[in-house]
């Protein structure tokens, strides 16, 4: 997979985005080098060359800021030959046996070394692992080695083991990437960041051993890591990075420490072997995607998490059963959506406003907590497989557009007399509608009741007796959100005073009407 701070194509080094990383590590399959990559890159001081790398522009080097050592893995690239200049560069490390010794500019009237990199294993540069040129699939990292730099094994021809010795200080991002025969690791070392992309496209790792000082994954420190089943996280992690385990397709179990705190946007994406996630109640935000496209992923505990992300668990379709927070403090759009498994999934209790649809578009029954006051508007909207909706004792707004798309809902049970009711409430909603409510019918029909603005206060000119300009259509059209030209029936079964009124027919235009839409039985 090619490193998304490059743009390569076909084999030509176009350009590097990375202004950050003190060494650069030009991927493998590479065969030019095109004019100014490494001209202004503020922090790095080295560049390591692949082995098929074939040709350099002469100016691919021009007056580099930081820059003084460039490593050439290849064989029988001639850095004296191609690039007799290269300024600012101190030294040269090349497997070319013949350009031992030579000599290029470095300057003005100034010139720098070739040395040659044959029979050495390590490259170290002031304890800095640079590189690994030796072929122990099982390599020690030497005494005196306090960081390890991006790619620092990818020049071996095969690693399967690796263990980073308690003396290393740091790592850098991606330092342990790219390895495709790296099968097991353990840190030893008491670094408190996994660094970004550590293991990233290290296709064959299944089994790591973190040290208990990390507190932090970093991004796309798995990424990728397709053999992987299980691992174990340190009691003291607080946060797991964007991406951490993307696409770790093997990973069926993880157990989440007490003392986490963030699972940030899209850890666990494409996981399809997780079965279950039990968070513990120190969890208190999952990001957006976190764990979307887990396609085994069957049971779900959220522990006390006060934030849950966009699409969270989307298109998670084996997912039957979910255990909610308490009262979470934001849940956004489709946290469950496209979980077809999920057939009824309760409001938490504690949760006083909605304002997004954070569960399964193919639900049948929802029932609202009696904790809810307010639901925004659309914000519950495009449930096709909705058919029944229970509303809490607490509810006073319904905001305009709410349920609307909900094509094969029926019944909706209001638990309270005075909830105000936006437009379209229950747009496009089945025929008939069937409503519970609790009030008498005059009740029902006060709170239904259009908000008549300035411009329609006026009269017609008498062809309809001189009815407001506002219809009684528009009186259903609006909170019940049957469209002109829509054929409906709507029952509203009034408990307090045990009527039932009925509004039937089609509207076919915003026709005045003399008379309520309503029949009573």
């Amino acid at each position: 997979m090619q490193d998304e701070k490059f743009v390569i194509e076909d084999g030509h080094l176009k350009s590097c985005s990375d202004t950050k990383s003190t060494c650069i590590f030009i991927p493998e399959g590479v065969a030019s080098v095109g004019e100014n990559i490494f001209s202004s890159k503020a922090a790095v001081k080295l560049v390591v060359m692949p082995r098929s790398i074939r040709e350099v522009s002469p100016s691919a080097f021009m007056y580099p800021r930081s820059l003084s050592d460039i490593i050439l893995l290849s064989e029988e690239f001639d850095p004296a030959a191609e690039i007799p200049t290269l300024y600012s560069i101190d030294t040269v490390y090349t497997y070319n046996r013949g350009a031992e010794g030579k000599k290029f500019t470095n300057g003005y009237n100034s010139t720098g070394k070739i040395k040659s990199i044959c029979g050495e294993e390590f490259l170290l540069s002031e304890g800095r692992l640079v590189a690994y040129f030796g072929s122990d699939p099982c390599p020690r990292i030497p005494s005196g080695v306090i960081s390890i730099l991006p790619y620092a094994f990818t020049a071996a021809e095969c690693i399967r083991e690796l263990t980073i010795p308690d003396t290393v200080k740091g790592m850098e991002p991606y330092a342990l990437a790219c390895l495709p025969d790296l099968q097991r690791v353990r840190i030893d070392a008491q670094i408190d960041r996994l660094p970004d992309g550590c293991f990233n496209n290290c296709t064959a790792l299944g089994d790591v051993t973190l040290p208990e000082s990390i507190t932090h994954i970093g991004y796309r420190a798995f990424n990728e890591c397709t053999s992987l089943k299980s691992i174990s996280l340190p009691e003291s992690l607080l946060c797991i990075g964007r991406y951490a385990f993307y696409m770790c397709k093997s990973l069926e179990s993880i157990a989440f420490p007490e003392g986490l705190k963030i699972i940030d946007e899209a850890s666990f994406y494409r996981c399809e072997s997780l079965t279950s996630v039990t968070l513990p109640k120190s969890v208190e935000s999952v990001e957006k995607y976190a764990f979307s496209e887990c396609h085994s992923l069957l049971r779900v505990e959220l522990g006390e998490v006060k934030k849950l992300g966009y699409a969270a668990f989307q298109n998670d379709t084996a997912l039957t059963s979910v255990i909610m927070p308490p009262a979470p403090d934001v849940i956004e759009n489709q946290v469950f959506g496209g979980c077809t498994g999920l057939r009824s999934l309760p409001i938490p209790d504690g949760i006083r406003h909605i304002t997004a649809t954070f569960f399964d578009t193919d639900a049948t029954v929802l029932r609202i907590s009696d904790s809810v006051t307010e639901i925004s508007d659309c914000a519950l909207s495009g449930f096709p497989a909705l058919r029944e909706i229970y509303l809490g004792k607490n509810l006073t707004s319904l905001g305009a557009a709410a349920f609307s798309g909900c094509k094969n809902l029926c019944t909706v049970h209001f638990e309270r007399t005075h909830v105000k009711i936006g437009a379209g409430a229950f747009c496009s909603a089945a025929s008939p509608l069937t409503v519970f409510y609790p009030g008498a019918a005059e009740d029902w029909m006060k709170i239904t009741a259009p908000y008549i603005e300035e411009r329609n206060k006026s009269y017609d000119s008498g062809v309809n007796g001189g009815a407001p300009g506002l219809s009684w259509d528009d009186y259903e059209v609006n909170p019940l959100g049957h469209k002109d030209g829509e054929s409906f029936v709507i029952e509203v079964h009034c408990a307090a005073d045990g009527e039932t009124l009925i509004c039937r027919g089609g509207i076919t235009s915003r026709f005045v009407r003399s008379h309520s839409p309503y029949d009573t039985d």
